[in-house]
């Protein structure tokens, strides 16, 4: 059956499509008008935001120019509430939904780098003076996913403020024990985090270690520089720190050195072994293996047999009371080995 075609038809058709189209210009035109008005709105109202989901996030990825183009004009101004961290907690939450929605299985997660994202979430700390809102900035971020979270550590490490606690400890190489979980999938989630980990993280540490005065920092840098065993010069590096007048952190050194040999980690061994060779007096080749006596999970034979080889004389005058030789030099292997 065929309908025909009235002028009332055609006016009703017609109203519905400028309807439709006006709806349409309407969306079209006013988004920028409400995104640019929740901007302004931040920059005068330090509470007009969620923290946990900004408004602009529920816009998606569409607002990011436009939010990068307020904080260039913006960012470094003065009395601006809590602009900057509005703008740090918006990056940081469309960030997130990019990936999964369960946090330990969101850090594993190989997202793309997004260094202008990164960026401008450093450079909003930099700029902020006040110091709790560079905290407030950093709620949640570190639920990122590890390219996120290491690349935004990094950054602010370099940065003229120090990064308030609960938010300064060294990120963690598997936060979520995952590598005690069998399975291809798990193992490669760990692998190209700590491939990461090595690129982003470990140069840092080692930079910033001399120049800070936070035993914590000091001690989770030498701890996840031993756990990640990046690199021969990583471990170098802790080698020195083992021989160094310092006595608290040498001693931490010389632990995860040791940790490193036990996981037949190369060149780990050959550094530790190595330390047996460096010191000058014999007190000092005998604090070594007390040292080494106290790390839970000692070291393999071989490596206690390479050890002896290379402090037995000051090892057996200052540190064993077994009588010949031979029996002396079997206690002090054991004492090394478990």
């Amino acid at each position: 059956m065929i309908v025909p075609v009235t002028g009332r038809t055609k006016v009703v058709a017609g109203t519905v499509v400028s309807i439709v189209t006006a709806i349409i210009a309407i969306v079209v035109y006013f988004h920028p008008i409400d995104v640019h008005y929740r901007l302004w709105r931040y920059r005068r109202d330090p509470k007009g935001f969620n923290t946990f989901i900004p408004q602009l996030c529920e816009k998606g990825n569409r607002v990011k120019p436009t939010v990068y183009e307020a904080f260039a004009s913006h960012g470094k101004s003065t009395d601006i509430a809590a602009f900057r961290v509005a703008i740090a907690a918006t990056l940081r939450c469309l960030r997130y939904r990019e990936g999964r929605t369960v946090i330990t299985e969101h850090v594993y997660q190989d997202l793309p780098e997004d260094p202008r994202l990164f960026d401008t979430i450093i450079r909003a700390f930099n700029q902020e003076p006040d110091e709790t809102l560079r905290g407030d900035m950093l709620t949640y971020m570190w639920e990122l996913d590890y390219r996120a979270h290491f690349a935004i550590y990094a950054g602010l490490l370099a940065s003229p403020h120090p990064i308030p606690r609960p938010y300064d400890m060294v990120p963690s190489l598997d936060p979520y024990d995952h590598a005690g979980k069998r399975g291809a999938e798990r193992d490669e989630e760990i692998a190209v985090r700590h491939a990461e980990w090595c690129k982003v993280i470990s140069p840092v540490l080692q930079r910033e270690y001399g120049t800070s005065s936070d035993d914590a920092f000091r001690r989770e840098t030498i701890v996840g520089l031993g756990q990640a065993a990046c690199s021969n010069a990583d471990l170098r590096w802790l080698g020195e720190i083992a021989v160094s007048p310092d006595t608290s952190n040498a001693e931490r050194a010389t632990k995860v050195l040791a940790s490193a040999a036990r996981r037949k980690v190369p060149f780990a061994r050959d550094t530790l072994v190595s330390l047996f060779g460096a010191p000058e007096t014999c007190d000092e080749q005998v604090e070594l293996y007390m040292t080494l006596k106290r790390v839970p999970e000692g070291v393999d034979r071989t490596t206690a047999i390479a050890i002896l080889d290379h402090a037995e004389h000051c090892l057996t005058t200052k540190g064993c009371d077994a009588g010949p030789q031979p029996p002396c030099r079997d206690e002090l292997i054991a004492g090394l080995v478990r």
